[in-house]
């Protein structure tokens, strides 16, 4: 897990963007979406699921930090944003969001933008005040 890259660019749409993904499951989303793009896209892909099951256990360590401030560091390819759970996951704790609040602080030249449906579950007060950091309620 050491050597895996956490932050991958977007598609061609999203080309100027590093995402990152967690798994879309019932443990970490807190709901089961009817129609979830990421359960249709981890049964065609079941590799995508291990990436991104093995992208969380990182978030749970107490390096993430660290790692992701590192390789965004090491990023040679220019980019303006980062995507929070760019194609699947969800905030999943108070902890885990204090750490993506001080990812940010570290890289105020950057744009962080997230979709959630769980404005109302944490404090995200922190995180929305920084000023290049977008939330979306995506309930």
């Amino acid at each position: 897990m050491s050597n895996m890259k956490l932050l991958q660019y977007g598609n061609s749409k999203l080309n100027n963007t590093l995402a990152w993904s967690i798994p879309a499951t019932t443990t970490i989303c807190g709901r089961t979406c009817p129609g979830c793009y990421s359960h249709k896209l981890y049964r065609i892909y079941p590799s995508i699921l291990q990436a991104h099951e093995l992208r969380y256990q990182v978030s749970l360590e107490p390096t993430f930090i660290e790692r992701i401030v590192a390789e965004i560091k090491a990023t040679k390819k220019p980019f303006k944003y980062i995507r929070i759970h760019a194609s699947a996951g969800e905030f999943y704790s108070q902890p885990y969001i204090d750490k993506w609040t001080t990812i940010a602080k570290s890289f105020p030249q950057y744009i962080f933008y997230a979709y959630t449906k769980r404005l109302s579950e944490f404090d995200f007060t922190s995180f929305k005040a920084l000023p290049k950091v977008v939330l979306i309620n995506s309930l």
